[in-house]
């Protein structure tokens, strides 16, 4: 099996890549274990300042992987994929080093909240922030309700 996740330090700067451009870095178990593992070394690093979490190809993240899902039989499968992948959310958020989201492309669902879990998120001008839940018939997970109504300032 694979890494679908790289890392890599340089001048104090921990990278974390979601690596699944074919699937536009769409979160898998697999990866979810990765990411974790990943963030946590990183994290503990004393070398790295600031982690900045990327997607490989044409995308950040297009949230979770629908393949993946649809192979789960019983609401107690999908409840138990959905609780771990909250996991990278949680991890992201309770990391003591910043975390700077660097969005192109599309941060759909899944991929959307790891953007908010993130410190900072910067993006191209040609990225889309995408709630697509709803047109997969799900509701918004990983904290995306939670998470954007904290990050949204009314002014």
């Amino acid at each position: 099996m694979g890494q679908v996740v790289q890392t890599k330090i340089c001048k104090g700067i921990g990278y974390l890549e979601l690596a699944r451009p074919d699937k536009r870095n769409a979160l898998t178990k697999k990866l979810v274990e990765q990411a974790i593992a990943a963030c946590r070394k990183l994290d503990e690093s004393p070398e790295v300042r600031v982690i900045i979490l990327s997607g490989a190809g044409s995308a950040f993240c297009a949230g979770g992987d629908i393949m993946e899902m649809r192979s789960l039989n019983k609401a107690s499968e999908i409840s138990l994929w959905m609780k771990n992948a909250f996991r990278l959310t949680k991890t992201i958020q309770e990391l003591n080093k910043y975390v700077i989201a660097a969005v192109h492309g599309f941060a759909a669902g899944a991929g959307f909240s790891l953007a908010l879990a993130s410190d900072f998120v910067v993006a191209d001008r040609n990225s889309s922030f995408i709630s697509s839940f709803t047109n997969v018939g799900l509701i918004p997970d990983l904290g995306l309700t939670k998470l954007l109504t904290e990050r949204v300032l009314f002014r």
